[in-house]
Formats: structure tokens, sequence, C-alpha cells
């Protein structure tokens, strides 16, 4: 569209959490001459919905009672991985790594920009192969890990797991995750996830794990891979 009719457009920010749906719209703004109207739009939005982020947020920081924050590790792609992990903070979770489907230079610099905002933290770059998906959440033993819908690994655990978005086939307002409506319902959606733990203790207790001990022991997820015919 902008190489054939000259349409501007604009990759990043996506609109997930409050922060990066303000930008969002000011990016939109900022192509469409209407900057005024949408910082009157922002201001109005920002009185109905960031006090709900903040009572989220209050008790995701306050899920431990010793002031550790809870850690979440999720299965991403390179654009998500822009968008959710800014988010995370936003929300008071601790995010030290995140699964990604694709990593290339064309967000290096966008990358350079969430670790200053966020802090530094470990990309795995995997195609959420389920052996490698099963052992790096295993051993990461986060207290949420968030899969992709549509594939991922087999593990059993007891800590929270639940899927990462909704955004493709599922058009239910609970379980959005974009703009304003979409941080505080995916906060919620969060929030659940910890407290309902049933499908994971019965996962645990009625499935045989899907991988021996000897596989989670070891320390590289990527043991069996040919890194000579990868290069």
């Amino acid at each position: 569209m902008e190489q054939e009719f000259g349409v501007p457009y604009f990759l990043y920010p996506s609109p997930v959490g409050i922060k990066n749906t303000e930008e969002w719209l000011r990016q939109i703004g900022k192509h469409t001459g209407k900057e005024e109207d949408i910082e009157a739009l922002i201001k109005e939005e920002n009185k109905v919905w960031a006090p709900k982020l903040k009572a989220i947020r209050k008790k995701l920081l306050n899920y431990k009672g010793n002031g550790e924050k809870l850690e979440v590790l999720g299965s991403l792609g390179q654009g998500r991985l822009l968008s959710q992990i800014p988010y995370f903070d936003e929300l008071g979770l601790s995010s030290s790594a995140a699964l990604t489907q694709d990593f290339d230079n064309l967000i290096l610099e966008d990358i350079e920009n969430v670790v200053k905002e966020t802090g530094d933290f470990d990309i795995l770059v995997n195609t959420f192969q389920a052996a490698e998906q099963g052992h790096i959440t295993r051993n990461r033993d986060p207290d949420i890990t968030l899969t992709c819908p549509f594939q991922g690994g087999a593990y059993k655990r007891e800590k929270s797991v639940t899927r990462l978005h909704a955004l493709r086939g599922d058009p239910d307002p609970w379980s959005t995750q974009s703009g304003y409506a979409g941080a505080i319902a995916f906060g919620e959606f969060i929030l659940q996830s910890l407290e309902n733990k049933a499908f994971e203790s019965t996962m645990k207790e009625k499935t045989a794990d899907s991988y021996k001990d000897s596989w989670y022991d070891q320390p590289n997820p990527l043991k069996y891979v040919n890194t000579e015919s990868s290069k």
C-alpha cells in the first residue's frame, strides 16, 4: 500500500497494554493529523481504564506476599516480544526470559528500547518444539507460563499455565487482549490462571510425563540439535 499508493504505515507498538495502546493511538494521530483529537481520547479513556490496571497490578505485586514479583514466561513471536514484555512489566510481572518463534535484525533497535525500559532478559529462539519447550519450562520454573493456543510443548506443572492470547478465532470480550479493554481483560485472565489450578493439578496427577527425567536433568534444551547442519 505504501509503495503503490503512498499510504503511510507503522509497525510498532502493537496496542497491547495501556501504555502501548496510547502510543499506538498517537502514531495514528501523527499519520492522520488528528493529534489533538487523539490526546483528548487518551485522556478520556485513561480515566476509565488506568485505575482498573492499577488494581490488577497491586494484586499481582502482592500475590507472593514477600515483595517478590511473579515470574512469567511467554511463548511469543518477535512482534509480540516487543509488546508483551512491556505489558508484563506494566502488570507488575517479571520476565527474565521469553520464548520467540523468530528473531532477526528487523527489530534490533526496538529490542534495545524494550531493554532500556524493562531491563535485560534472555531471548530463547525456539519454534515451540515440544521437547525443547518442556525442558525450558521445567528448568526455568516460572510462576506463570503462557502457551501459544495452537502449538506448544507437552508438560506438567503445579504452577500456573494458560494460553498467551486470543487474537485468533476467539471473539469473546472476556479473553481479548488488544486496546484498553484488552489490557484489563488479560490482566484478569492472568489472575484467574493463578487462582484456579484444577487443570494443572489433574494433569499432573493423572498423566505420565512426556519425557524421561534424564531429559530434564541435563542442562541443554538443544542437546539433540545438529549444530553443524544448522550453520
